[in-house]
C-alpha cells in the first residue's frame, strides 16, 4: 500500500513544475515579508524563509493566490515562527488557501501560532488542496478547525505535522474536514487539542479522509475525543494510535449512526473492532524531539511497545523513527507518528552540534544545493536514498572542520545515471547526530 508521501510524489511529478526553471526567492533578505515573496513568485519557484519570528501584515493571512510554489523555512519549524497575533477583536490566521491550489502548492517547516478566527485557526483550505508538510500548529483558536479546516471539496495533503494545544468552541480541535473534503492525513502528531462539542483531534462532516500513521493523544471533546464522524462521513484509520483522549461519549472514536469510522492495524484504548487492532498501552517514552517515541528494547528501554512492527504488513515504510536512538523504522511499519529528525531536540544547542539544511531549490529539476553546519571537526557521511530506503548515491564521506558547508547534487546515482523524478531522502550522519530531509526531483 502506498503512503501519502508516495502519492504526494506522484502529484508533484504530474504537476505544474515539470520543465520549469525554478527560482529561489529569499525572505527577508530579498523580500520584506512572506506574502511579498509569494507575490513575486511564479509556478515552480521556492520562497525560502530565514529563521525568525514573523508578525504583522504580510506575515499572516498568507495567500498563495493559486501559485504552484513551495514556501519553505530554512531551518525548520522550531526556528521559523509565524505569530498570527489574532484576537477575537482582530482575527487572523496563518494561511488561507482558496484559489483552487493543488498539491504542488506546498507550505513546509513553520510554527504557526496564536491564530484566532472563525474557521481554520492556523490554516483554512476552501475548495483547495495544498500540501501542508512538517509544520507545528499550536495555540490557535477558532470555532471550527483549531489547527486546520478543510471545507468545500478540499483534498489537502496533511503530512508530518505536529498539531497541539489548539482549541475550538465547536468542532475539530486539531483538524476539521467539512463538506466533501477527503483530506489525506498521514504521520501527524495530534495532541492536547480541545473541542467544546465534537472531534477533539479530528472532526469529519460529510467527509471521509484517510487517516494513516497518526498519533492522537490527550485530545478532548464532548463527543469523540480522538475522532468524530457525523453526517455521512466514512473516514478510514490505519496504523495509528488513539490513546488517552477524553469525551463524555466516545473517548477515542464516535459516530452518529449515519457515519462509520473504519479502523485497522491501530492501537485504540478501550478497543475497536477491525483487522489488526490492539488495545494495549503504547508505552510512550521521551526522546530527542518529544514525548511520543515508542519504548523499544533495542533502543535501550526495558520494555517493547506493542505498537512496534504491528502496522499493516502491506504498508510502505517512509522515513522517520519511533525510536529514541535515531534508528529509522523498517518493515513492518510501527503504528503511530514517526519523528523525522531524530538527531536532536532542535534549537540553538542542537544547531551548534550539527544541522542539515533543507536543500534548495526544492523541488528541483537539474541540480540542488545541500547545506550543513558542524559545531566541531567531525566525520560526516551524507547520502541520497530513494523513498524505499535504497542507496542512490553517497555524496560525502570525510572529516570536515567546524562551520557551514555546501554540496551540490546533480540528480545522478552512484553510476552516473540520471535518476527518475520522485521523492528522495538526504540523510546526514555527523558523529552521533543523524538527520534526514525530503527532496523532490522533477524532470
Amino acid at each position: 500500500m502506498e503512503t501519502v508521501a508516495a502519492l504526494v510524489c506522484t502529484a508533484i511529478v504530474l504537476g505544474a513544475w515539470t520543465g520549469v526553471s525554478a527560482t529561489v526567492l529569499r525572505v527577508p533578505s530579498e523580500y520584506p515579508t512572506i506574502q511579498a515573496g509569494i507575490d513575486a513568485a511564479v509556478g515552480g519557484d521556492t520562497v525560502l524563509v530565514a529563521d525568525g519570528t514573523y508578525t504583522g501584515n504580510g506575515n499572516r493571512d498568507i495567500d498563495f493566490g493559486g501559485r504552484a510554489i513551495v514556501l519553505l523555512s530554512e531551518h525548520g519549524p522550531q526556528m521559523t515562527i509565524i505569530d498570527c497575533e489574532g484576537t477575537d477583536q482582530d482575527p487572523h490566521r496563518g494561511f488561507y488557501f482558496h484559489s483552487n491550489e493543488v498539491s504542488t502548492s506546498v507550505v513546509q517547516g513553520f510554527t504557526i501560532m496564536s491564530g484566532w478566527t472563525y474557521t481554520g485557526g492556523a490554516v483554512l483550505c476552501h475548495d483547495s488542496s495544498p500540501t501542508i508538510l512538517n509544520n507545528i500548529m499550536t495555540g490557535n483558536t477558532a470555532e471550527g478547525g483549531g489547527g486546520i479546516m478543510c471545507r468545500a471539496n478540499s483534498h489537502a495533503v496533511i503530512v508530518g505535522n505536529t498539531i497541539t494545544e489548539n482549541s475550538v468552541s465547536l468542532c475539530g480541535g486539531g483538524i476539521y474536514c467539512h463538506s466533501g473534503s477527503p483530506a489525506s492525513i498521514e504521520d501527524n502528531l495530534i495532541t492536547e487539542n480541545t473541542a467544546a462539542y465534537c472531534g477533539g483531534g479530528i472532526r469529519c462532516n460529510e467527509s471521509s479522509p484517510a487517516i494513516t500513521g497518526n498519533t492522537l493523544v490527550g485530545n478532548t471533546a464532548a463527543y469523540g475525543g480522538g475522532i468524530c464522524a457525523l453526517e455521512s462521513s466514512f473516514p478510514t484509520v490505519l496504523n495509528s494510535i488513539l490513546w488517552g483522549n477524553s469525551a463524555n461519549i466516545g473517548e477515542e472514536v464516535f459516530d452518529d449512526g449515519t457515519s462509520s469510522v473504519t479502523v485497522t492495524y491501530s492501537d485504540v484504548e478501550g478497543g475497536k473492532e477491525g483487522e489488526g487492532n490492539i488495545d494495549a498501552d503504547p508505552l510512550f517514552v521521551s526522546g530527542p524531539l518529544g514525548g511520543y517515541y515508542l519504548s523499544q528494547i533495542a533502543a535501550g528501554q526495558a520494555e517493547e511497545s506493542p505498537c512496534v512492527d504491528a502496522g499493516d504488513a502491506g504498508s510502505a515504510v517512509g522515513e522517520g523513527t519511533t525510536r529514541t536512538d535515531h534508528v529509522y523504522d523498517v518493515w513492518p511499519v510501527d503504528m503511530g507518528y514517526h519523528y523525522e529528525e531524530a538527531g536532536g531536540a532542535g534549537g540553538d544547542d542542537h544547531r551548534e552540534v550539527s544541522h542539515l539544511t533543507q536543500n534548495y531549490p526544492n523541488p528541483f529539476a537539474a541540480t540542488t544545493t545541500i547545506g550543513y553546519s558542524l559545531g566541531r571537526r567531525t566525520k560526516i557521511v551524507l547520502a541520497i536514498y530513494d523513498i524505499q530506503g535504497a542507496l542512490v548515491r553517497e555524496l560525502v564521506d570525510r572529516t570536515y572542520p567546524a562551520g557551514s558547508h555546501e554540496i551540490t547534487w546533480d540528480g545522478r546515482d552512484g553510476r552516473g545515471y540520471y535518476v527518475a523524478s520522485g521523492i528522495y531522502l538526504c540523510h546526514m550522519k555527523a558523529g552521533e547526530h543523524a538527520e534526514t530531509k525530503r527532496m523532490v526531483l522533477l524532470r
